[in-house]
């Protein structure tokens, strides 16, 4: 299995809509599309097998009792929304 991550933020000093329009569906495959075009041969992408999505880059402490704590630490979370994430809710 091989895997290529590639890592984007919105650019800095935009203001809070203007960030938030950036990670909206659109934009997002848009980027998707230009990552993948990038790829010349001899590679070749298996597009059935790409993905993108939006996630935190810091996970949260979550207070929730009922969460195992092999290390007696609180659980933590990651925000994440993967593309089609509306299609399978």
């Amino acid at each position: 299995v091989t895997g290529v991550l590639v890592s984007a933020a919105p650019a800095p000093g935009l203001d809070v809509a203007a960030a938030e329009d950036s990670l909206r569906p659109r934009p997002l495959a848009d980027g998707h599309r230009s990552v993948l075009d990038a790829v010349e041969r001899p590679l070749v992408v298996d597009e059935e097998q790409s993905s993108y999505g939006v996630r935190a880059t810091d996970s949260l402490p979550s207070p929730e009792e009922w969460l195992p704590r092999p290390d007696g630490l609180p659980a933590e979370m990651v925000l994440a929304a993967p593309q089609g994430l509306g299609d399978h809710a």
